[in-house]
């Protein structure tokens, strides 16, 4: 389990590092440029421009808000799955792991605990904690692990 110091909400406020704010800054910054020539252009010819209702931009945004929320549910939902799973694969291999101090064959043994490895080398390239030369090595290990007489996964 990673377990990362606390932090303050002003801290939290200006963290740039895993924050969406570096891939928008330009994009919002365009928008607001926009918006701020149009009011400008407004104010000194307000003759060119007709008075709007609000009450269609409020309703646009009231559903844009709600499509918002049905997504971003959505999403979370996909990660507290794969989040789920992944902690059940890890149950599941330190149980195996442990099992395997009854078994007597040190070539068995050897094989089951390679196959294990293979979700510790996973778990290493998820979290890029692989060197650079290693990336992409999970997928060997795993074609490897398949190709194992008597461990082939289903």
């Amino acid at each position: 389990m990673i377990i990362r110091p606390k932090v303050n909400q002003f801290a939290i406020l200006f963290t740039l590092k895993g924050s969406i704010a570096k891939r928008i800054a330009l994009r919002a910054l365009m928008v607001t440029l926009l918006a701020s020539a149009i009011v400008l252009v407004e104010m000194l010819h307000p003759s060119n421009f007709t008075k709007v209702n609000a009450t269609p931009f409020t309703l646009l945004g009231l559903s844009l808000s709600i499509f918002m929320n049905f997504r971003n549910n959505a999403c979370y939902d996909r990660w507290y799955e794969a989040r789920k799973a992944w902690g059940e694969v890890i149950v599941h291999v330190r149980s195996v792991i442990r099992e395997t101090h009854v078994i007597r064959e040190s070539a068995q043994r050897r094989l089951l605990l390679l196959n294990l490895a293979g979700f510790e080398v996973l778990r290493r390239e998820w979290r890029q904690l692989l060197p650079k030369h290693l990336a992409g090595i999970g997928t060997l290990v795993n074609r490897y692990i398949g190709t194992l007489p008597g461990l082939r996964r289903p």
